[in-house]
Parts: C-alpha cells; sequence; structure tokens
C-alpha cells in the first residue's frame, strides 16, 4: 500500500488551524520524538529554502484519518512529494560564516546573467570594493551557477567520512599506524580504549593535576599497551592532542563526588522555589549570623555582636536579637529561645507554622515545640526541616544575609568587613574604630536600618517589584492574621529535663505539686520523662508513649504547610548521583604506580666513569697541598679509638694474667 503524505495546507485545513501554526507545530515536533507524528522534508514550494513539511497519514489519529478520507477525493488519496534529486553540494556543517562572508561579496553579481558584459562589470566592481581577486570571483560564480546560486555552495564540501571521526587517536598516531601497515580496524578498538583510559585518569585523583597531568598517563598506558600487544611504533607517535584530552573533562565529576562534598554539593541540580505562593508565618528560617563590626565589650576587648535571625519566607521580612557574647562563649539554647519568643510575642509575626533550621546544637531543643507544630499542619507534613551541612544554598536566608551585609553592616560604625585575614581599614596600618556606643544602641540601629531595608523593592526573582513590607500588607488587606501564642506556653515548650515521674491516678508530683491531664489517665502505673521549663512559674511537660511532649496550655490552630518542593529537590538529586555512578562505570580503571614504574625504568642510565687521578695517592700531591697531605696520610694510617680501646684492654689482661700467676706459683 502507498504510503499517503498530507502537505501543510491539508493538515491545517483538517486541525481547522493556521497553516502558520502548523509549520510552527511542525517544526518543534521534528526535534521531538513525543509528538507522535511522523514528518519529513522534501524538496518544493512552501517552505523556507525551498523546502516544505509533509506529514504521514497514517499517523495521524484513527479519527482525523477518517475525517481526511471523507473528505477527500480518490486522486487525492495518493499525494506524493515532488521528485528531485538530492543536491549534489553539502557544505560542512562549520562553514556558515564561511558562506555569509562569500554571499556579501556576490550578491550584487547573482542578479546579472552568465557571459555578459554587465557580469564582467560586477566582477571587476566587487574585486575592487572587497578586495578579492578577480579570478577567485570568477571561480566563486562559477560553483554558483552550476548548483543554481546555492548557499551552500559557497562553502567547502562536507567530507565524506564525516559521519564517524576521522582522528581515532591522534593525528600523528593514526599516521604513524597506517604507515606501519597495521590494520584499520584494530586503530578504531584503540581509540575506543583510549577513549576509556583518559575517561578512567579524569575520574582519578590525576585530574586535580590539569589536563597535562591526565595526557601523561594516558600516553603512558598507551606505550605499555602497544609495547604489551607486540606493536612497535616510534616514541613520536605517541602523542594526543589538547582537544582530545580536554573533551572528557567532564569525567572528573567523579572524583569531585567522591573527595569534595561542598563543591559537589554547589554543582548538583536544585529546584527553584516560589515563596509568593507561602502566606506569612508558613516558613520560618532560624539562624545565627555574625555581624561584620567590632565593637568593645563591657571589659574593654574588642568582639564582633551575633544576630540571632528569623526570615519569614512568605513575606521575606527579617526579625531577630543583637547579642554581645562574653570572650569564650558562644550563642547558646536561652540565647536562641528568648529571641524565638519575642518574635511570637510580636503582633505582626506570631507562631509559624513550620521551622527551617541550622544545624548547630543551639536549635536542637526546638524538637521540644515539635507536637506543638504538628497540631497545626496537615497530616505527614515536616514541620521542622534541618539544613544540609555546608551548603549554604540550601538555606533560603543566605540570599537575604547578603543584602543586609550591603545595604546594613556596612554603612554602621566599626565595619571591618568578612574577612578576618584582610579587614576593612581607615587609614593604611591602623585598624578600624570600634562602634562608638553600648550593645543596645548597635542593636536599635541595625535594627531601624534593616526596617530601612524592608521597605526597599526586589529587583527580581517571585517578589520583583514589592518589597518585605508591601507583602506583608497585601496578605493582612486579603484577611491573613497571626496565631498568638501566650509566652508561658513557649516557656513551658522549651524546657529543662528533670526525670522520670510515675503516673498515679492521672496525676504526677514534681516538688509537691500535683498536675493533671486528659491524656495521663491511659498511662496509669508508668513512669514517664518530665520537664520543667526553664522560666519561672512556667507549667511542666511530659513525653507520653506514642503521643509526644504534651503542655499544660491550650490548643493553637495553624494553616498546614507543604513541602512538595523539598521531596522534588530530593529526587532530582538522587539523579544526579545515579548519572555520576553511571559515567563511573564507562571509564577503565587505572594503576599510578604502574606508570611511575614505567616512567622510572626507562629513565637513561650509564656506568660511573673512572678517576682522572687519585690525588691521596699521586707523588704529585705535595705540589697541591703540601703538609695537608701528609697528615692526611698519618691519620689514615694511625689505628681508631676503637682499635686503641682494644689494644689497651688486650694488654691490661695480659699484665693481671702474668701478675696472678707469679703469686700461684
Amino acid at each position: 500500500m502507498r504510503e499517503v503524505w498530507l502537505s501543510v495546507e491539508q493538515y491545517a485545513e483538517l486541525r481547522d488551524i493556521s497553516p502558520q501554526a502548523v509549520r510552527k507545530t511542525l517544526r518543534k515536533a521534528c526535534h521531538s520524538k513525543a509528538s507522535g507524528l511522523t514528518i519529513r522534508q522534501v524538496r518544493g514550494r512552501g517552505g523556507r529554502s525551498g523546502k516544505r513539511y509533509e506529514v504521514l497519514l497514517s499517523s495521524l489519529s484513527a479519527a482525523l484519518q477518517d475525517q481526511f478520507r471523507s473528505t477527500s477525493e480518490p486522486s487525492d488519496m495518493a499525494l506524493l512529494p515532488i521528485p528531485t534529486p538530492s543536491p549534489k553540494f553539502i557544505a560542512a556543517p562549520n562553514q556558515a560564516d564561511e558562506e555569509r562572508r562569500k554571499f556579501v561579496v556576490l550578491r550584487l553579481i547573482a542578479d546579472t546573467k552568465p557571459r555578459t558584459s554587465e557580469r564582467r562589470r560586477a566582477i571587476e566592481e566587487a574585486s575592487r570594493h572587497h578586495a578579492v581577486p578577480v579570478r577567485t570571483i570568477e571561480r566563486w560564480v562559477k560553483r554558483c551557477d552550476e548548483h543554481g546560486w546555492d548557499l551552500d555552495a559557497m562553502g567547502r564540501k562536507k567530507p565524506e567520512n564525516s559521519e564517524g571521526p576521522r582522528i581515532l587517536v591522534s593525528r600523528e598516531f593514526d599516521k604513524r599506524w597506517r604507515a606501519a601497515g597495521l590494520p584499520e580496524d584494530g586503530l578504531a578498538e584503540l581509540g575506543e580504549w583510549v577513549t576509556r583510559k583518559l575517561a578512567g585518569w579524569w575520574q582519578s585523583p590525576v585530574q586535580r593535576a590539569g589536563w597535562k597531568r591526565v595526557r601523561l598517563e594516558t600516553i603512558t598506558d598507551l606505550q605499555r599497551h602497544c609495547r604489551d600487544q607486540g606493536l612497535s611504533l616510534p616514541r613520536t607517535a605517541f602523542h594526543l592532542s589538547r582537544r582530545r584530552v580536554e573533551e572528557l573533562r567532564f569525567h572528573s565529576i567523579v572524583d569531585v563526588m567522591a573527595n569534595d562534598a561542598k563543591r559537589f554539593d554547589d554543582m548538583k541540580p536544585r529546584i527553584r522555589r516560589n515563596n509568593a505562593l507561602f502566606e506569612p508565618m508558613a516558613q520560618v528560617v532560624m539562624d545565627v549570623k555574625p555581624l561584620d563590626c567590632e565593637m568593645l565589650r563591657p571589659d574593654g576587648t574588642v568582639a564582633r555582636p551575633k544576630f540571632i535571625s528569623f526570615l519569614d519566607t512568605g513575606t521575606m521580612r527579617v526579625k531577630g536579637r543583637v547579642i554581645l557574647l562574653p570572650k569564650g562563649e558562644g550563642v547558646r539554647q536561652e540565647h536562641v529561645t528568648d529571641a524565638f519568643i519575642a518574635m511570637v510575642a510580636d503582633p505582626h509575626w506570631g507562631f509559624p507554622q513550620q521551622l527551617y533550621r541550622d544545624n548547630g546544637t543551639e536549635y536542637l531543643h526546638f524538637d521540644l515545640i515539635r507536637e506543638a507544630l504538628k497540631m497545626t499542619a496537615a497530616e505527614g507534613v515536616r514541620v521542622i526541616i534541618n539544613a544540609k551541612p555546608y551548603s549554604g544554598a540550601s538555606k533560603p536566608i543566605e540570599s537575604r544575609f547578603a543584602m543586609i551585609d550591603r545595604y546594613v553592616t556596612s554603612q554602621m560604625a566599626g565595619y571591618v568587613g568578612g574577612n578576618i585575614m584582610n579587614n576593612k581599614t581607615q587609614q593604611v596600618g591602623k585598624k578600624v574604630a570600634p562602634y562608638p556606643g553600648t550593645i543596645e544602641q548597635f542593636e536599635a540601629e541595625f535594627l531601624m536600618r534593616l526596617a530601612d531595608l524592608e521597605g526597599k523593592e526586589f529587583d527580581s526573582g517571585p517578589f520583583k517589584g514589592r518589597s518585605p513590607v508591601q507583602i506583608y500588607m497585601d496578605h493582612v488587606a486579603n484577611g491573613w492574621r497571626p496565631v498568638s501564642v501566650h509566652p508561658l506556653a513557649l516557656d513551658a515548650a522549651f524546657a529543662k529535663r528533670v526525670g522520670e515521674k510515675k503516673i498515679d491516678r492521672g496525676t504526677i508530683t514534681l516538688s509537691g505539686e500535683r498536675f493533671r491531664h486528659p491524656e495521663l489517665a491511659a498511662f496509669n502505673g508508668r513512669r514517664v520523662p518530665v520537664v520543667q521549663p526553664y522560666r519561672r512559674g512556667a507549667l511542666p511537660l511530659v513525653d507520653l508513649p506514642g503521643v509526644g511532649w504534651i503542655a499544660l496550655e491550650g490548643e493553637m490552630l495553624h494553616l498546614p504547610g507543604d513541602i512538595s518542593g523539598a521531596l522534588e529537590s530530593s529526587r532530582m538529586q538522587k539523579d544526579s548521583r545515579a548519572a555520576v555512578r553511571k559515567l563511573k562505570s564507562q571509564a577503565a580503571p587505572v594503576d599510578p604506580l604502574a606508570n611511575v614504574h614505567e616512567r622510572v625504568a626507562q629513565l637513561p642510565t650509564i656506568a660511573a666513569p673512572a678517576p682522572l687521578m687519585d690525588l691521596m695517592m699521586s707523588p704529585e700531591a705535595e705540589r697541591f697541598a703540601g703538609a695537608r697531605i701528609e697528615a692526611e696520610r698519618k691519620r689514615v694510617n694511625q689505628p681508631t679509638a676503637e682499635e686503641r680501646l682494644r689494644a689497651r684492654l688486650a694488654a691490661e689482661d695480659e699484665l693481671l694474667e702474668k701478675k696472678y700467676g707469679q703469686r700461684r706459683a
């Protein structure tokens, strides 16, 4: 059965759309297999460069095929392309620039007829204007006439062996191989072997020394391989071009993944989040930022304050507390807890729905409010997310910290910059003067400048054209309200462990006081962990099996969060690791020690030459060194200290034997 092909106009009429839309669709479908259509390009009117698109009727849906057959005449059923011979001249794919350069010279000549005075004048004028010899232009015109002034005729012809690689190992090696009369298929196999070896060396720690070291190791492998195969080639044949080596540099990702976790983490594919979909307090990011300003402690020592910060990813607002720690101390849990409670107490903030915390130990005790967060989240939602260690790109607050450095900290007195080894100086050889004020004054100025920054509109991203203040006001206008929590409830949540206490008839006695909760009745007789909040007057908490931490306060309702973005990020990173492992299987194993041994074994060796003369033993020595030679000769002939000791001991033994022997007689 003869195949039926539809033109663009027929397919457009069948789909009831414009021919322009059909051409755009077919152009995209040519590069995608997902369309399911069988498309071809043939020479004829209706497209660019004398080519047009046609669609195979049998590749359409059954409904469209029936519609075409029912509305077409029998003659239309046998639509065939216009038979045109394939072009004689096919230009190489890298000839576009060359073709355009020649077309500029020939564009006025193309309108003239062959063997006319007009063409001759056009050729001479083009030669004078573009500084191209007349004979060269005549050759170009002749070629264009032969091929119907096709633009491809102005470039170099596509090589007949362009479908495959023309250089298998290297230009010099291939030439020497063929000159030795060795088989061509063996050269192709050796080229694939060299490719695998290059991949193996790029995947090894050798890649850190650069492409020259990778080339050296691969050439050494190639020399050993040829020797083992009994192939005798000159030493000059063993050469690899830089392009041949560099084209496999992407294999170095295997060594990066195995030995440089930070760099590999920066190279991993990541998702892009649209934080504009978050409502205020849907997610709060917690982190501590050392501020790049110096000030004096009360004892006179110089220190840098720290900013315990909270970022509302739904509005990009930042809130926190600035503290100045004593010498030798770091940020502790109570510092972060006080700042968190102050944030929740702010009527413009309230209690968050999800916490995104750093991996410092000062954040571990936020697990104590996990149950409170679960009360407001949908089932299965992670209420606490731990940031990846040493992965700044995974923490949304890092980009905001960079803006705080530029617009807040760097504008304040005492600013020294983030590089401790290269601090800013006001005068050469002198340190920056510390901030002239107390920590309370510093915090007030810092928060005032931060409030000014939050009035600045974003230049890009999902919040482009809006400031954090405007984003928050828009949410309030749309009905958003904060969730308030009594500070004493949070005091109870961030509690300290007291020990295990026994539940007796639904009550727990702690320091002479009895505490109740409806959940306790089901655990009579069991001992459960009890914790005491660090603030005075706060109620204790108990950890019930299968229930979790129970606080003696009322419920707190929050809107649920969404972690679909985190799941997608995990999937992409898993695929990236799988791809790197697959890449590793493409390389051949490498043996660095064998190559070192090979090169050392090939180093030239020679016997040590005989001395010209021995001045110590020569009778002419006195002329060169005088009495020093004589003294040296006497020193050489004298016994050593060890020999003198042995002689003295032997003489003493002989004397004692004679002495005791006479007395016995």
